[in-house]
């Protein structure tokens, strides 16, 4: 038997048993159901502080109690599961629907494909690709919510085929579809791909909605063709807070916060998100104290901050640096919403950190709930910086019994404290254990740090061993630290093929030429020479 998508018929084998269900569930306080009328579904309604933990007792409920409920029941347990990220218990869910014979279902299948689109994560996109395939007859829905679900976990190229087989299909994409493919096209920088939906939406009857012209516009300014994304700006007849918004963030993304903030001073109304967008168009673009004279202009007329004004806010701190607004700003986030934010949490130890103040960072981090891998990378990146190199250690071990696994910009942290410090054993253990250990693919900057850390230990054979032979089209970077260090040592021909190859990576640049002078200005003396025509050569080259 088939659904319609709106007015939702009754499981009948079910119909004696849906009512009993019902007030189990919301006897126990686990879900909340709306009376069903026709044209509406049921809707749980879950309070958002204890939402894992709803979710999870009412699917136990309905999967381990003889619980028997209808479709609605199932398609607004498993929108509950996608909204809050519960996988685990919409995995368990879709098992319930198998075993009862539900996955043909249409509204079932549909939001089965958005649960595991938005609980995001690409391992079970096949469980979402696989339904889709199952189905009998694929309305423009369940398109729909498989290019949705492609564009939220970062796959645009299938999003857009996707997108382009529901056209060839002959199904008539609708607003959502196109949202969703021009936010995938715009999230990988595909401006060829998101011109070509574009040349679509005009015959698909939806190039007067707002909503896509916004996204349109969202995709030329990321994908930075601002004149296309101001063109298309312009030519809208009535533009709402979103238009102007998205304006204002085209601007700010490609360097030009004056734009955006005379876009800013021309909106009619403005949003949190407007000002948010403004207050990160200053602090991106280095200009700290302007992003500050926003956030203070916006508490002025009233508009309570977020986590996103406080990052933008926190980071304009760092920028300038303003140690002692930042605290004012830390005082007033201790009695928000946001005090719990690990995001904001890892922008005050950034603050502090770039302040100099360690001894702030390190309380802070001490008493932070959650600390997300952020966190610890500053952390370690602040011990790091400031020569503490055993601590720096010390907390990148820690991490790795937290459970969370090291990324490369930890190891770059940790290696440079390492070198910093001279601690010289641990530094090489922990730059071979990257792969071994940890399964992370070491990149160019880990060698660079290798190549320091062999410098400083005086081992220079195994230094310019590796400068010579890592993975990489490498720069001058390695070859200048091997010179340095075999100048100090007095190595110098080694010093000498140092120079020459940091001299021809980096033809442009003075540092190398100086060098080599010096070098052999050395070997001249050492020798009792009076002339190098090496050096005359280098000189004369240049």
């Amino acid at each position: 038997m088939r659904y319609r998508l709106l007015a939702f018929t009754r499981v009948r084998c079910f119909h004696r048993h849906h009512r009993r269900s019902y007030s189990s569930l919301s006897r126990r306080g686990l879900v909340k159901v709306e009376p069903w009328r026709k044209g509406k579904t049921n809707k749980f309604t879950i309070d958002e502080e204890q939402c894992r933990s709803r979710i999870r007792q009412a699917v136990e409920e309905l999967c381990t109690d003889g619980c028997r409920a209808d479709i609605n029941t199932y398609a607004s347990l498993l929108q509950q599961c996608g909204n809050a990220g519960a996988l685990a218990e919409g995995k368990r869910v879709h098992a319930r629907i198998l075993h009862l014979g539900l996955e043909a279902d249409k509204l079932v299948a549909n939001f089965l494909i958005l649960m595991y689109g938005k609980c995001k994560s690409n391992g079970f996109l096949e469980e979402a690709e696989a339904i889709f395939r199952k189905l009998p007859r694929r309305h423009f829905v369940a398109w729909t919510a498989l290019v949705t679900a492609y564009a939220q976990n970062g796959q645009a190229t299938k999003a857009f085929r996707t997108f382009q087989l529901m056209d060839l299909d002959g199904s008539q994409p609708d607003s959502i579809a196109f949202i969703s493919v021009l936010d995938a096209c715009a999230t990988v920088f595909a401006l060829d791909a998101g011109r070509l939906v574009h040349r679509t939406v005009a015959d698909a009857g939806v190039s007067l909605d707002a909503r896509v012209v916004n996204m349109l516009i969202h995709l030329y300014g990321r994908c930075g063709a601002l004149r296309e994304a101001r063109s298309l700006f312009d030519k809208l007849d009535e533009r709402n807070v979103v238009s102007w918004t998205t304006m204002v963030a085209a601007y700010a993304q490609n360097g030009y916060p004056d734009e955006a903030r005379a876009i800013f001073d021309e909106m009619p109304r403005r949003n949190l998100v407007s000002w948010n967008a403004m207050v990160t168009a200053y602090a991106e673009n280095g200009r700290g104290k302007k992003a500050l004279d926003i956030f203070r202009l916006m508490d002025l007329e009233g508009t309570q901050a977020d986590g996103f004004t406080y990052l933008g806010s926190l980071d304009a701190c760092s920028t300038i640096p303003d140690l002692a607004y930042g605290r004012l700003i830390h005082a007033e986030i201790r009695e928000s919403r946001s005090s719990s934010d690990p995001k904001v949490g890892n922008a005050l130890l950034n603050l502090y950190a770039k302040c100099g103040h360690l001894r702030d960072a390190v309380a802070l981090f001490a008493t932070m709930p959650m600390k997300i891998l952020a966190a610890w990378n500053t952390m370690i990146g602040a011990f790091a910086q400031t020569g503490h190199g055993k601590e720096a250690i010390e907390v990148f071990e820690h991490l790795a019994m937290e459970g969370l696994l090291p990324d490369e910009i930890s190891f770059i942290s940790v290696l440079s404290g390492c070198a910093y410090a001279g601690i010289f054993k641990d530094g090489l253990r922990i730059f071979v254990s990257i792969t071994s250990d940890y399964g992370v693919t070491r990149v160019y900057d880990h060698f660079v740090c290798a190549v320091n850390i062999l410098c400083q230990a005086g081992m220079l054979e195994e230094a310019e061993e590796l400068a010579d032979t890592m993975p990489f089209v490498t720069d001058a970077i390695p070859w200048m630290t091997l010179l340095a260090a075999a100048k100090v040592q007095n190595d110098m021909p080694r010093a000498a093929r140092a120079g020459e190859k940091a001299r021809k990576l980096n033809p442009n640049v003075s540092a190398p030429y100086v060098m080599l002078s010096s070098v052999y200005h050395m070997r001249r003396q050492q020798a009792g020479e009076s002339e190098d025509e090496d050096e005359e050569v280098i000189l004369s080259e240049r």
